[in-house]
C-alpha cells in the first residue's frame, strides 16, 4: 500500500532524496519506507507499507492516531520546503499499487503541475492574533440591595405621639439617607457598567481595525494570502488567522512585519504569533479557490502539529 505525501518537480528528485536521508524512515513508522516515484515532469513522495487500507483508516479514525500521523506527515514536508518546492497532499487516501497511484496522478497531472508552479519558491507562514487571559480581579457589583430594606414597613402602624413614633421617625430618617446613598451607588454602578460597555465596544473596533491593517500589510508582503474563519470551538481566543505564501528567504521582511504590529497588539491585550515555514497547505487549490479550509487543516502545523523553525511574537503555536 502507498500513501502519497506530496508532489515535487522531477528535477528536484536528487535534492529531495538528500533531504529525506536525514529524516525518519517514514511518517508511517519504521515498517514503511519512503519512496520518490517518477511521474513524467513530476515526482511523487510516498510511503510504502505492508499495512492494509483498512488498518490506515482505523488509525485515522482515532484522535491519537490521526494526530501522530499528521504530525509526522507535516515534519516530512516541512523539512523539504526549506529548499524544495512541495505541493502537499491530503493525508486521507491509500493506493494498493504504484500503478493505481500513477493513474490517479495522471488524471490531474496538468492541474498538479500548475499548482506546483503557483507555490514555486515559496513557503507558508501564519500570522495570528489571539486574546490573552485577563489579569486582576473581576469588578464586583455594589451590594446595596439591603440598604433600602430599612425603609420598608407601614408607617401607620405607629400611633402619633407614642414613644415608638420618635424611634420610627429616626428610623425613617436613617432609611431616607440610606436610600440616597443607595441611589448614588446605583447611579455609579450603572455609569460604570455603561463606561465598560463603551470601552469594550471601542476595543472591539480597535481590534477590527488592527486586523484589517495587518491583512492589508500581509497582502503587500506576501505573494498570496488566505484568511481563515474566526474563532473556533477549539480555539475561541483566536481573533485573526492569516496564511501567507511568502518567498523563501524573506524571514527578515516577516520579522519587520511582526515588529510593526507587536506593540499595537499588546496594547489591546492581544498576542501576535508569526509561525512557519511549512508546506503550503493553504494554497494547494486552484488560485480562484478561496475556501479557508486547506487539506489537513485540522492537523495543520500552525495548530501545533509540528515544530516551527521560525517563530516570533507569541512563541509556540
Amino acid at each position: 500500500m502507498l500513501i502519497l505525501h506530496g508532489v515535487i518537480g522531477a528535477e528536484t528528485r536528487r535534492a529531495a532524496a538528500a533531504a529525506l536521508s536525514a529524516l525518519e524512515p517514514s511518517p508511517l513508522g519504521a515498517a514503511a519506507r519512503l519512496r520518490i516515484i517518477e511521474a513524467g515532469p513530476l515526482a511523487l513522495l510516498a510511503s510504502e507499507t505492508a499495512s492494509s487500507a483498512a488498518a490506515l483508516s482505523q488509525r485515522l479514525e482515532t484522535i491519537e492516531g490521526a494526530s501522530a500521523l499528521a504530525a509526522a506527515h507535516n515534519r516530512l514536508l516541512s523539512a523539504l520546503i526549506v529548499a524544495i518546492d512541495v505541493l502537499p497532499a491530503r493525508l486521507s487516501g491509500a493506493f494498493e499499487t504504484e500503478a493505481a497511484l500513477l493513474a490517479h496522478v495522471a488524471r490531474q497531472r496538468d492541474a498538479l503541475g500548475e499548482r506546483l508552479r503557483r507555490v514555486a519558491g515559496a513557503a507558508e507562514y501564519s500570522a495570528r492574533l489571539s486574546t490573552r487571559p485577563m489579569e486582576g480581579a473581576r469588578a464586583q457589583g455594589a451590594g446595596s440591595d439591603g440598604a433600602g430594606a430599612a425603609g420598608s414597613g407601614a408607617a401607620g402602624s405607629y400611633a402619633a405621639g407614642s414613644p415608638a413614633a420618635g424611634s420610627r421617625a429616626a428610623e425613617l430618617g436613617a432609611s431616607g439617607a440610606a436610600d440616597d446613598v443607595a441611589a448614588r451607588d446605583g447611579r455609579r454602578y450603572l455609569q460604570s457598567r455603561l463606561s465598560k460597555r463603551r470601552s469594550h465596544a471601542r476595543r472591539r473596533e480597535d481590534m477590527a481595525a488592527l486586523s484589517e491593517e495587518m491583512i492589508a500589510a500581509a497582502r503587500a508582503l506576501a505573494r498570496e494570502t488566505v484568511l481563515a474563519k474566526g474563532p473556533t470551538e477549539r480555539r475561541p481566543q483566536l481573533r485573526l488567522d492569516l496564511a501567507l505564501l511568502l518567498e523563501r528567504g524573506a524571514e527578515s521582511r516577516l520579522a519587520a512585519f511582526g515588529a510593526r504590529f507587536e506593540a499595537p497588539a499588546r496594547a489591546l491585550g492581544l498576542e501576535l504569533a508569526l509561525i512557519g515555514p511549512w508546506a503550503p497547505f493553504s494554497f494547494t487549490g486552484a488560485p480562484e479557490e478561496t475556501a479557508p479550509e486547506p487539506p489537513l487543516r485540522a492537523q495543520h502545523p500552525s495548530r501545533g502539529a509540528a515544530p516551527a523553525p521560525f517563530s516570533a511574537w507569541g512563541g509556540a503555536a
